[in-house]
């Protein structure tokens, strides 16, 4: 079996409204706000992480932080349709 290659989308906060002492999650990532995550980021970073290794490694697209269930299904769809375009295609193997 192929290792796994992560690749990381951090959501800070989205979808929760709390910003418990505890879990600072904007210092944590050094982000705060997820403005940059536009499709044509997402598409490109994936690209940046697969380059010329797709073979090498079992790639997964993951968003970490915020709750993800709990952010509208909108938003849920605009982060999503990108990676699963890449998905389609081949470049990803899965999304979590």
């Amino acid at each position: 079996m192929k290792p796994f290659g992560m690749i990381p989308f951090f959501i800070p906060h989205v979808g929760c409204p709390y910003v418990c002492t505890f879990c600072n999650q904007s210092r944590i990532t050094g982000q705060s706000g997820i403005s940059h995550l536009t499709p044509e980021y997402i598409q490109q970073t994936i690209k940046d992480y697969v380059g010329t290794k797709r073979n090498e490694k079992f790639w997964e697209v993951a968003f970490y932080g915020g709750s993800f269930t709990a952010i509208h299904t909108d938003l849920q769809h605009q982060l999503l349709a990108p990676a699963s375009e890449m998905l389609k295609s081949g470049i990803i193997d899965g999304i979590r």
